[in-house]
């Protein structure tokens, strides 16, 4: 059995979250004022209306205004202010 195969056997056998298992990123957004990151990489670049952030296999963007950071540790990220356009590069 592949390696991507068992993780996905053990995230549907255990009821695991996918992001879990496979170290993929989980994002949600609150309206259009706040954004959570978790399992993310690295903060590439902030300003107060732009914000770039690494997560495994994607670059996430933000254009908005009023950015701050509401709340940073290892694994997780939370930025505030209000956002105008996300890209997944």
């Amino acid at each position: 059995m592949s390696k991507s195969r068992l993780k996905s056997f053990m995230t549907d056998s255990l009821e695991l979250p996918k992001e879990i298992v496979t170290d993929l990123s989980r994002v949600s957004i609150f309206s259009n004022n706040e954004i959570y990151i978790e399992n993310y990489k690295g903060l590439i670049e902030f300003e107060t209306d732009r914000a770039k952030i690494n997560t495994k296999g994607k670059i996430i963007s933000l254009n908005g205004k009023g950015f701050e950071i509401k709340n940073i540790t290892e694994d997780e990220i939370t930025l505030k202010g209000e956002i105008y356009k996300i890209t997944f590069e």
